[in-house]
């Protein structure tokens, strides 16, 4: 087997692994990491992952934190082709306050009485955290026909302590080893979120706002253009509003991988 087999090989186990990103991003738990202060180095697969800090305010009993972060493993082989994340690696709406989580589905049947029917199973694969850490779930499905659970809970995989508890296409929570519940979107960054600490004190993401625990805007966006422009408002000390801009730009890309079967991206 040559390098560019062997690599290719690697590649497929990866993807095996993980189907909604080539590698696994963020700071998974029992990793081995390098780089800093700015940056954090996977060693077990070179992703790149850092933060930019927005905001950061006490609250009643749960800070409100939002960050920017970013993951440089964006690539997956998808229909036969390479496909970059949609935000091309940043975290910057509701998934940088709630996380996300991956969820696929399909068309189920069963016969009852005699009588075909049919029904959608879903099937949830990880929960992707705030920071961009994708926690992996195995068998979590649940199916509105033919006897399913129509809900499920079940631990991650990874010895995270995470817990996640599923509906009919819908998260109903997930829990961390500390109490602290997260009631994120699904396959979405965007979306409705909200974070409750076990005492109850919850920050809620609705559309482009974010109120903190003392139930006051501590965010908005808009997103505007093409190539988009991310514009996050801020109150700052002085009781005015502050704005951070990200601006994306247009910019010629095409890999080469050079994996058998797999075309690259232009």
């Amino acid at each position: 087997m040559n390098l560019r087999q062997t690599l290719c090989a690697l590649l497929f186990v990866l993807v095996v692994g993980s189907v909604f990103a080539q590698v696994t991003t963020g700071t998974p738990p029992f990793g081995s990491f390098g780089g800093g202060p700015f940056d954090v180095i996977n060693l077990g697969n070179l992703n790149v992952h850092f933060s930019v800090p927005v905001v950061h305010k006490a609250g009643r009993g749960l800070p409100f934190n939002f960050d920017l972060s970013f993951d440089n493993s964006i690539w997956t082989p998808t229909g036969g082709a390479w496909v970059p994340d949609a935000t091309w690696g940043w975290r910057m709406q509701t998934d940088a306050s709630s996380g996300y989580a991956v969820m696929t589905s399909r068309t189920i049947q069963c016969t009852v009485d005699g009588v075909v029917e049919y029904g959608t199973s879903y099937t949830y694969k990880a929960y992707v955290d705030a920071s961009g850490t994708s926690h992996p779930f195995i068998g979590l499905s649940v199916g509105d026909i033919c006897g399913w659970l129509d809900t499920a809970t079940a631990t991650a995989k990874d010895g995270s302590g995470y817990v996640m508890s599923v509906g009919l296409g819908a998260v109903n929570y997930v829990t961390t080893r500390d109490g602290t519940k997260f009631t994120p979107p699904v396959n979405v960054p965007t979306g409705n979120g909200t974070v409750t600490d076990r005492n109850g004190n919850f920050i809620t993401t609705n559309g482009t706002t974010i109120t903190d625990t003392l139930g006051t805007q501590a965010l908005s966006w808009s997103v505007a253009g093409s190539p988009p422009t991310y514009t996050y408002n801020v109150k700052n000390p002085s009781g005015s509003t502050s704005q951070i801009k990200v601006f994306y730009g247009t910019h010629s890309v095409k890999t080469n991988f050079g994996c058998s079967g797999i075309s690259e991206y232009k």
